[in-house]
């Protein structure tokens, strides 16, 4: 069932001054004239205007808060009204909002609209928009019933129905973006490391309503990788808002805009210190000879960094068939000229990175073995390679090394 909000209006038309129940309000005056009213905001605790956002948390309200935001036309004046007061609310009857009395300018026939936030008293969903939007009812309040005339000195009332909006858009990532449009990107700064999902943050203000800072700040959870599923959900459409993304470690911050229109919009601030992890080893040329046992060292670079979040082990196409201790790769040269090196692990947030080595494997003449598997023979290598070694190598035959070559 939905839920309604009434909203009691009371309007006096053409006087001097502005009386509010106990909340801030602004007027902007149409520039073609009539009387305009502007008074100080009375902000409730933590709701600030303007200016940086800075990266602070900004925690969600201690009880259930309503923020309004009424518009007039002909003259244009628009009117906020935050923490505005709202009894009786339950799931399945409406909330019953206290008469707010406006002083408005006059003018001939005016229509009157509304638009309201509930930012709810519980901390917020990672990645979801922390607060619900209201609308005018177009059936219990259509657009005929809020059309008036004003004229100067006479006063009006109104009850207008508020109902949950339901167009609502997301804005979206991947890759290495925190969001993401495919061509414009705004660096964000963050220690390398691997800090736990809500140590990044959003910041969010609907810049069509001042740029206040009316919601709590919403936590980003970039857990998974790369990121590809990274949104900020449930935005309501066809407004303008101010996003900013940060990361506490850093305590860098950037700004960048978003427009939810009717159908949703991605942009994009991408990481500017983060690169793609890749897995280093060192070294990634390996000489050794038959026999031998060789050791490599290898870590995944770039990425968040970190302990490997994964098991590291040997890729599909290792050839060395080493094992893996800690950061070291150990191995005996196998019976073959060369082999690779091929270890999988991760970054500390399970971001799959892999690292090739490539190995050549040398014969030794004169340790009493003709490894002719490595190219060894009966000319480069008189020592180990001869008749009577039991192996059968031109120009070795069954005439002149029967001992090898006679079947």
């Amino acid at each position: 069932m939905k839920k309604n909000l009434l909203l009691a209006l009371a309007l006096t038309i053409g006087a001097a001054a502005l009386a509010l129940a106990g909340s801030g309000c602004e007027t902007i005056p149409d520039e073609s004239g009539g009387l305009s009213v502007s008074v100080d905001f009375a902000f409730p605790p933590g709701l600030e205007a303007g200016g940086e956002m800075g990266a602070a948390v900004i925690p969600p309200p201690k009880t259930l808060m309503y923020h309004v935001k009424i518009t007039l036309t002909n003259p244009n004046e628009t009117f906020y009204i935050f923490d505005y007061p709202v009894s009786g609310a339950t799931a399945v009857d409406p909330g019953h909002g206290e008469a707010v009395s406006l002083m408005v300018a006059a003018g001939g026939t005016r229509t009157i609209d509304a638009e309201a936030y509930e930012v709810p008293p519980y901390p917020p969903s990672p990645n979801y928009f922390p607060a619900s939007h209201f609308v005018t009812d177009p059936l219990e309040s259509p657009e005929s019933m809020r059309t008036i005339d004003m004229i100067a000195g006479t006063a009006r009332s109104l009850t207008l129905t508020m109902i949950y909006d339901s167009n609502y858009g997301s804005i979206g990532g991947g890759a290495e973006t925190l969001v993401f449009d495919g061509s414009t990107y705004t660096p964000i700064d963050f220690a390398r490391s691997c800090p736990p999902p809500d140590e990044f943050y959003a910041d969010i203000v609907d810049l069509d309503w001042g740029g206040y800072k009316l919601f709590p700040t919403v936590p980003l959870d970039l857990q998974g990788g790369t990121y590809n599923n990274l949104k900020l959900n449930d935005l309501p459409q066809g407004h303008k808002f101010g996003l900013e993304v940060y990361h506490l470690t850093s305590g860098l911050h950037t700004h960048q805009q978003a427009y939810i229109d009717v159908s949703p919009f991605p942009i994009s601030l991408k990481l500017g210190g983060y690169a793609p992890p890749s897995l280093y080893i060192d070294p990634s040329k390996v000489n050794m000879n038959y026999g031998d046992s060789a050791t490599v060292s290898w870590e995944v670079l770039g990425g968040w960094g970190g302990t490997s979040y994964i098991t590291p082990y040997n890729g599909s196409a290792d050839t060395c068939y080493g094992s893996l201790f800690g950061g070291t790769y150990w191995f005996y040269a196998p019976s073959s000229e060369n082999c690779t090196i091929d270890i999988q692990a991760s970054d500390c947030r399970g971001t799959p990175a892999e690292g090739f080595a490539g190995v050549k494997i040398s014969p030794i003449c004169g340790n009493g073995i003709c490894e002719d598997f490595l190219g060894e023979n009966n000319s480069n290598c008189p020592a180990d390679c001869y008749c009577g070694d039991g192996n059968c190598l031109p120009p070795e035959n069954d005439v002149n090394c029967p001992s090898d070559c006679a079947f």
